[in-house]
């Protein structure tokens, strides 16, 4: 190799080694030329970069009205709070509530009641204890005794009758037990007792169908049955 370039070097002299300088001049300024005209491509190809979001400034809280305000918005402040409305009438006393049933299932009652001229008495301020029987019940007791609405009405002992379904005092179920006896207002007892399975009370072997009906004279039971006093 050394003897090819002395070779050259003597057959050509110095503009040999001129033109050799000047092609690696020309080489390193293509190379620089390349470099350059790549990273125009690349900062062109790549996205600009994105400045950070400036923080949002913090929610500044409004100011707190002066205590005077507050009063005077408290004094201006009107509630209005709607309650259910019962448009239902009190009970009464023991008569209105036999009155008041719409079918008129107390209404044999009631007749008894005025016959045996006990109705004031159970109008006034008590308090009484009422076993009541409804019309069924009454219905049963004509066809055992074989007698009509009449008759009954005007038996000598329907005041009797009716004063042993009645007894001083307001009775409710939670003061009777099994066991229990309480005088009634004819001065006969009546004795209660538990049913069995759960299913009430008795009063002398008739069952209490309805208990705990209160009024402002007392209270009523609904009695499946005529009570009968014993003679």
């Amino acid at each position: 190799m050394a003897d090819f370039l002395a070779l050259l070097s003597s057959k050509t002299g110095a503009s040999f080694q001129f033109d050799v300088a000047q092609a690696l001049q020309d080489a390193a300024a293509a190379m620089s030329q390349a470099n350059a005209a790549q990273t125009t491509k690349a900062s062109q190809a790549a996205p600009p970069a994105r400045a950070p979001p400036a923080p949002s400034a913090a929610p500044v809280p409004p100011a707190a009205p002066p205590p005077d305000a507050l009063l005077a918005n408290l004094a201006e402040l009107k509630v209005t709070v709607s309650l259910p409305t019962d448009t239902r009438a009190p009970p009464g006393h023991l008569i209105d509530l036999l009155a008041s049933h719409p079918q008129g299932l107390y209404s044999i009652l009631l007749e008894c009641i005025a016959a045996a001229d006990l109705t004031e008495a159970l109008s006034g301020a008590g308090p009484y204890s009422l076993f009541a029987p409804d019309n069924d019940s009454f219905s049963k007791a004509l066809k055992t005794l074989r007698i009509s609405k009449a008759q009954l009405l005007a038996l000598p002992n329907l005041r009797a009758i009716l004063l042993f379904h009645v007894a001083p005092g307001t009775l409710g179920s939670g003061g009777i037990s099994d066991g229990t006896i309480v005088a009634t207002a004819l001065g006969k007892p009546l004795r209660f007792r538990s049913l069995p399975g759960g299913l009430g009370l008795s009063a002398n072997g008739v069952r209490l169908r309805q208990t705990d009906a209160f009024t402002t004279n007392g209270v009523m039971h609904v009695v499946d049955e005529l009570l009968v006093p014993s003679v």
